[in-house]
């Protein structure tokens, strides 16, 4: 048995943790969504790719890619690349090169938002063109 003054330290405390919601934590919990979904992406295509041997299969395959559909999850593939890439060149400067300064946090993190949605629609404007 531990003694009392062990068992003192968690008093007070609560039992839950509670995350502030700020805007470096969205970027942060986007980052590690966009992750997965790129990961996930990569098996997914290595497996469409490992199916296109004979001519029938990727006649078929073909057929797919072509569908409207197809192309709006392009899009959305986009939209996961594009802020994962600009969030991780965030993720750089603020470890590299000072972007962490509190007086200065908020309004990066703001920037990168703006870069970010730029970014996207400027690449997402010729795939919705072609639908």
């Amino acid at each position: 048995m531990q003694p009392k003054e062990a068992m003192d330290w968690y008093r007070g405390r609560p039992h839950h943790i509670q995350y502030k919601w700020h805007e470096g934590f969205v970027a942060w919990v986007f980052h590690r969504i966009t992750g997965l979904l790129l990961i996930l992406y990569l098996f997914l295509h290595e497996w469409v790719i490992s199916t296109l041997q004979n001519p029938e299969t990727f006649q078929k395959t073909m057929e797919a890619v072509e569908n409207p559909i197809f192309k709006l999850l392009e899009v959305g593939l986009w939209l996961v690349a594009s802020y994962h890439a600009i969030n991780g060149l965030r993720v750089v400067l603020v470890n590299f090169a000072g972007a962490a300064e509190r007086e200065n946090y908020q309004g990066n993190v703001w920037i990168f938002w703006v870069i970010f949605a730029i970014v996207f629609v400027a690449g997402a404007i010729p795939m919705l063109m072609h639908l």
